[in-house]
């Protein structure tokens, strides 16, 4: 079984505020769990978490020194 992780681990994890995970979460950018319905208590899998760090790397260009994108 995934851990789940509360909102506030998932923004220590990702480095944001809780008004950003709960825009994404609400535009679908993150994946989340509700454990009672509507209006419950809310979880995010650890899993997809590390999936969306994943998705955003962004290799860096070694002759500029910035993003390569």
């Amino acid at each position: 079984m995934d851990k789940l992780l509360t909102s506030k681990e998932v923004c220590e994890i990702l480095g944001i505020k809780l008004n950003t995970l709960r825009k994404w979460t609400s535009i679908g950018k993150l994946p989340v769990i509700r454990l009672s319905g509507k209006g419950g208590p809310v979880r995010w899998r650890a899993r997809d978490i590390q999936s969306f760090i994943d998705g955003c790397y962004v290799p860096e260009d070694p002759i500029h020194g910035r993003d390569a994108y």
